[in-house]
């Protein structure tokens, strides 16, 4: 192979490196060499998160963040405009609060989609494909950024989901799974009814009851099971199709 055909990236490396990294125009290595510079320069990198609202069938743009307010008033709707700290950026009036932050955004207007419901746009936002199903298993966008970035603090899940009882949608509910990447990247999941109008506490109680000690249940005692476990963890673990799901869960837990 001659030196110019091994500088050619090919389709599979370009696709890896993007898609790895999150975006067409940004590879992985990229990514990590700026990181290394800014360490190497002693600038603090900031760690960051991914906070996904979503608001399944939830306002429009023109409730929102197009109210257009030039429009007949049959298309506009009842609400006005409202300037915004993003110069020639008006939202809605309802809206004064998200108004002052608009500067701290970016608004994607040329988004559409081909679908007449909320399903498969609904896959293709939550998952980054364009399938009506998911048949494939393919992993959600919060189950690739706990596989390429972690959690921010060792010890805390790199994927938190809050969502209703998928018993409205449940055709929906695998787009925020794991698919192929596992159990080790599943969603640390706190669901609520979707037919109460309150918080409900003591759903959330008892979604995070496991993350305190039992009351006979001491440090100590916690070492002693991780010795344990880390005895049995060297036997042959023949056909244990779980195993590289479970011990990051250990990990964490521990």
């Amino acid at each position: 192979m001659s030196q110019t055909s091994r500088q050619l990236p090919n389709r599979r490396r370009f696709l890896w490196s993007t898609l790895t990294a999150g975006c067409a125009g940004l590879t992985l290595p990229d990514l990590l060499r700026w990181r290394a510079q800014a360490r190497g320069a002693q600038e603090p990198v900031r760690p960051t998160a991914v906070i996904q609202f979503w608001l399944g069938g939830g306002p429009s743009q023109y409730e929102t963040f197009d109210p257009k307010p030039l429009a007949p008033l049959e298309i506009r709707g009842p609400y006005g405009a409202l300037s915004s700290s993003l110069p020639g950026v008006p939202v809605c009036d309802a809206l004064p609060l998200t108004a002052r932050v608009m500067r701290h955004t970016a608004l994607i207007r040329s988004f559409t989609h081909p679908y007449d419901d909320h399903f498969g746009v609904a896959r293709w936002c939550l998952g980054g494909r364009r399938e009506q199903t998911n048949v494939n298993g393919h992993p959600s966008l919060g189950s690739i950024a706990s596989r390429y970035r972690g959690p921010r603090q060792p010890g805390l899940p790199g994927y938190v989901l809050l969502s209703e009882d998928p018993v409205m949608h449940h055709h929906l509910f695998d787009s925020n799974l794991p698919g192929y990447l596992g159990v080790a990247h599943a969603p640390f999941t706190v669901m609520h009814d979707p037919y109460g109008e309150e918080f409900q506490h003591e759903r959330l109680r008892a979604a995070t009851s496991s993350l305190t000690l039992a009351d006979d249940v001491t440090l100590e005692r916690v070492g002693d099971r991780r010795s344990l476990l880390a005895g049995l963890d060297r036997l042959p673990r023949l056909l244990d199709a779980a195993r590289g799901g479970t011990d990051p869960f250990v990990t964490q837990a521990l």
